[in-house]
């Protein structure tokens, strides 16, 4: 025990920081934590998302750094800064679906930038924050910083009253009037469950629409069942479903902007928009839309308690 105590000093001089990390030897001035939670306990960061991207600018909205980290390989963050203030951009989960629009340090302008795609598949479970801090002359930064859930994780479960149709093995499901653009800065800024700010990215106002398309598959109920994952909706979307089997139709479009008007969601602002619907058609071809599931995952939040 005698010869620990005796090296533990000299490990510390070794690796340039003491237990606080307030030595001007110190390898980093910045270390930032990354979290997601749903419980302000917990924090779920590994569960969720596996791959961060950031994008560091300045005081003036340059940009000056970019990097690629693997959560497994930890949920810190170390950086070593000039004084001066930063903002720091990270999106979780971002792979070939979505991409950055062009971008050149020193040059590019937080305010210029996009993330985007044009595919009609399903795009990656996306994850954002945007977090300012400044670094001062002495000392180590360290901060927390949370992400939060941005994209739209809708299952929609489709089944008939009476006869119910052959399965084709071929079904698909399509929701049209999807914008799949986001801004790097900020539209909104929202406290999490556990006091920590996180944001919801603007959407830029010259996005076109697009139509996504996911696979359908029957149960063994005869239901035919699909998850869209794509980005946010906004409280003014008119979201358009339709079923169907090869190129040919099974139900008229239904769109869901009643929906979620009638369940009083606000889209723009809500933590996490994962929906879990099931429409029902009746004998006369009368389609009903309902929850399968309802309920708060946090105040002015959600339909669905599933996966974050």
């Amino acid at each position: 025990m005698k010869l620990i105590n005796l090296l533990f000093p000299f490990f510390l001089a070794l690796t340039g920081c003491n237990i606080d990390g307030e030595l001007a030897e110190c390898p980093y001035n910045v270390k930032l934590e990354y979290w997601y939670t749903a419980d302000a306990y917990d924090n779920l960061l590994s569960s969720y998302v596996y791959t961060l991207h950031e994008y560091l600018f300045d005081g003036a909205g340059i940009l000056r750094q970019t990097a690629f980290r693997a959560v497994k390989s930890g949920i810190y963050t170390e950086m070593s800064l000039p004084p001066g203030d930063y903002t720091l951009v990270t999106w979780g989960n971002v792979d070939t679906i979505s991409r950055v629009t062009p971008l050149q340090i020193g040059i590019t302008k937080l305010s210029e930038i996009q993330l985007c795609t044009d595919k009609a598949e399903n795009t990656e479970p996306l994850y954002y924050s945007c977090h300012a801090f400044s670094v001062g002359e002495t000392g180590v930064l360290r901060r927390r910083v949370d992400l939060l859930h941005c994209h739209l994780k809708l299952s929609v479960t489709v089944c008939w009253e009476v006869a119910p149709p052959p399965d084709s093995g071929n079904y698909r499901m399509t929701l049209a009037g999807i914008y799949p653009a986001y801004r790097f800065v900020p539209e909104y800024s929202l406290n999490s469950l556990a006091g920590e700010e996180v944001c919801i990215p603007y959407r830029p106002e010259s996005v076109a629409g697009i139509t996504h398309q996911t696979t359908g598959k029957m149960n063994i109920s005869r239901e035919v069942e699909g998850t869209f994952y794509t980005y946010r909706l906004h409280g003014t979307d008119h979201p358009v479903f339709r079923l169907w089997s090869g190129s040919e139709p099974l139900i008229h479009e239904i769109d869901l902007y009643r929906h979620f008007r009638t369940m009083q969601i606000n889209l723009d602002r809500n933590y996490r928009q994962e929906f879990n619907l099931l429409m029902v058609i009746d004998a006369d071809g009368n389609i009903m839309v309902s929850s399968l599931s309802s309920g708060d995952w946090i105040e002015g939040g959600t339909i669905g308690t599933g996966d974050k």
